[in-house]
């Protein structure tokens, strides 16, 4: 769900890729039907190439050859809702926590079996890998967005979107740079899940929040002083650029690697482009708006297991005793910077500015939302956010208008 709304993915041919082998820990046990099994594991453009050097790993362990196929993130869910049905698609398939209740009521994911290993991962991935009591993701990251600043040109992290505002504006003026933040929006259903931290602080989170942090579904909790406190500030940064809704996905990262934004939303998938830019870089939380910490979404991206697949055994075991491993998880975040998900893995990494710099921004997330109630309120959004940024009507009243039709959706 989450790249469904962050990026924009242009539609790529699935590009097979059969991996050489590099050894890495002890030989893994593999059921001798599956050791000529070819694991085919579906990723779109970029989590497909974050596999690369872990699945060479296991190749050279157990001989079980690992195919990545890349397919365009804009049809991948589809394709395999539509193709495991059928008896086809991959063995395993790279998704976010929240695809995972609609696929078991639609049986396209088989339960895995992590045991004890379950609890060596963080708390995060740990909720995000059960449903029902059930075990169905085996997690290989955890992500979130932060804000990366140039501090050649912002020398201290502002803590609130006012101070961005004041800083920003001045750069534009001295002619230092042409834009304030750099986020991706889509034209039709703008960017919800960049602009969620800015939910949390005003005080919508969307749904309600529960003691233990956890989402409670049953309440709708966009409407009210938080919603209108944030309809009335998107309009404020829309028509003083602190955001620009033109900003499409395929120039937000260039905008910040050329100098020309100070500032850019985003998650740890777009650090490698940052990174091979060379512009100097620090990833900071993101500043707030409101009453409340600017807290993010936090994703656990991970395997599902087709229960269709004829390597079933094989597909499994790469999944749920070669993956919770540190050295698999380590060769993960070395093909990706992502943050790993076991808690062995990632503790490795405390050293890490940019992990430790998307962990601080994460403190105060919630967990991906993973409830189909949210598809009846998520395609209201887009609509909406993208005539309040533009200036197309008073922004407290098309909030509230939303707000109405969400909760008749939600009552039907």
């Amino acid at each position: 769900m989450s790249r469904a709304i962050r990026r924009g993915a242009t539609a790529l041919v699935a590009l097979p890729i059969v991996l050489a082998a590099s050894a890495v820990g002890p030989v893994l046990p593999v059921a001798a039907q599956d050791a000529g099994c070819t694991v085919t594991i579906w990723g779109d453009e970029l989590t497909h190439t974050f596999l690369k050097s872990a699945a060479a790993a296991y190749t050279e362990q157990t001989g079980v050859q690992i195919e990545l196929v890349s397919r365009p993130f804009t049809t991948i869910v589809q394709d395999y809702e539509t193709q495991v049905p059928a008896g086809t698609g991959p063995d395993l398939f790279i998704g976010w926590n929240g695809l995972v209740p609609n696929f078991v009521t639609s049986g396209i994911a088989a339960p895995l079996e992590l045991g004890d290993k379950l609890a060596e991962f963080v708390p995060a991935a740990q909720s995000g890998a059960v449903f029902d009591g059930q075990t169905y993701l085996a997690p290989i990251y955890v992500e979130n967005l932060a804000m990366l600043r140039n501090p050649d040109l912002v020398p201290t992290a502002p803590a609130t979107m006012d101070e961005v505002a004041k800083v920003g504006q001045a750069l534009k003026d001295a002619g230092k740079t042409e834009y304030i933040i750099s986020t991706g929006f889509d034209p039709n259903t703008s960017n919800w899940y960049n602009l969620y931290p800015w939910f949390m602080s005003s005080g919508a989170p969307i749904f309600g929040l529960a003691e233990d942090g956890s989402t409670n579904y049953d309440e709708l909790a966009l409407g009210g002083e938080g919603g209108h406190l944030f309809a009335t500030q998107l309009a404020d940064w829309g028509k003083s650029g602190v955001l620009d809704p033109e900003t499409n996905f395929g120039i937000s990262v260039s905008l910040f690697t050329e100098g020309k934004a100070p500032f850019l939303v985003t998650g740890p998938w777009d650090v490698p482009a940052v990174r091979d830019s060379g512009v100097p870089y620090v990833v900071d939380p993101i500043p707030t708006s409101g009453p409340n910490p600017a807290g993010p979404m936090v994703g656990v991206i991970g395997m599902i297991l087709n229960p269709k697949s004829e390597c079933a055994l094989a597909a499994a075991d790469f999944a749920t005793s070669f993956i919770p491993t540190k050295e698999a998880q380590l060769l993960i975040h070395q093909d990706s910077t992502q943050r790993p998900a076991l808690a062995e893995a990632a503790a490795e990494l405390s050293d890490d500015a940019d992990i430790q710099g998307f962990l601080a921004a994460g403190t105060d997330g919630v967990p991906l939302f993973s409830d189909p109630r949210g598809d009846k309120v998520f395609p209201l959004l887009g609509p909406t956010l993208n005539a309040i940024i533009r200036g197309q009507g008073d922004p407290v009243e098309l909030w509230d208008a939303m707000v109405a039709e969400a909760e008749a959706a939600l009552a039907e």
